[in-house]
């Protein structure tokens, strides 16, 4: 979902609609990390409300590193009036993991944290976007590789990079990889993005920062073209 600038516009024409719909739906949340199996209950909201109010907290982890201070602190007013719409619908324990997460993005964009501000917004959309009603979604597939994706990328630009838990990510996208490969018709297209899994896991490997961020702009690329290849029914 690289194609961020567009998509924003996608989401402020559907986010009206869908912030009436939230309100009135209730579920239960249970928090998560990298190495977690669910965030989000199945029963929050239909996918395509889901993925609106995701979409914010996506364009702030892509836009952490580039944005000038306005901008950024604008992307995140608009992030949280979109997780609002969600709050009511979340017990007060789900609410305290959320809250956390915002509350990261917050103290992070202040003390003009880059790779903190990118990686608290890439765990919200996680969340958000993890368990909906449409587990089947291969959307929600092709989204889990873009929080990958931007993960890797922001650990790769801290000033002391993590690798194993860079590594641990492209774990995680190799498991959403191997359920969305599948459905992609393209054989040229499944070779490069396995071929891209690949340089990153070595690139974490091996520590080489520049390999990395490499493999993850490439990872991050195809994972554009992969959304292409989806069904009408999934994009």
């Amino acid at each position: 979902m690289k194609a961020s600038a567009m998509r924003w516009t996608n989401w402020s024409a559907t986010a009206a609609g869908a912030i009436l719909l939230l309100a009135c739906q209730q579920s239960p949340r249970s928090s998560g990390t990298v190495t977690d199996k669910r965030s989000i209950s199945a029963e929050v909201l239909p996918t395509a409300d889901l993925k609106a109010v995701a979409e914010p907290f996506e364009t702030i982890a892509e836009q952490a590193f580039t944005a000038d201070p306005d901008q950024l602190r604008g992307l995140i007013t608009k992030a949280e009036a979109s997780y609002g719409a969600v709050k009511p619908t979340l017990t007060p324990q789900q609410r305290n993991v959320a809250d956390g997460h915002v509350a990261a993005i917050r103290k992070a964009e202040q003390q003009r944290d880059s790779v903190g501000t990118a990686l608290a917004s890439v765990e919200m959309y996680r969340m958000l976007l993890e368990d909906q009603n449409s587990p089947g979604d291969l959307a929600i597939r092709a989204g889990l590789l873009d929080y990958a994706g931007f993960r890797y990328d922001a650990l790769a630009q801290a000033s002391e990079v993590r690798w194993p838990d860079m590594a641990r990510t492209v774990e995680f996208a190799g498991a959403e990889w191997n359920r969305l490969a599948p459905s992609i018709n393209d054989k040229s297209l499944r070779e490069q993005f396995s071929t891209s899994l690949k340089a990153m896991s070595e690139a974490a490997d091996k520590r080489d920062r520049a390999a990395a961020r490499k493999a993850a702009a490439a990872e991050l690329q195809l994972v554009d073209l992969l959304e292409k290849q989806l069904p009408a029914e999934h994009r």
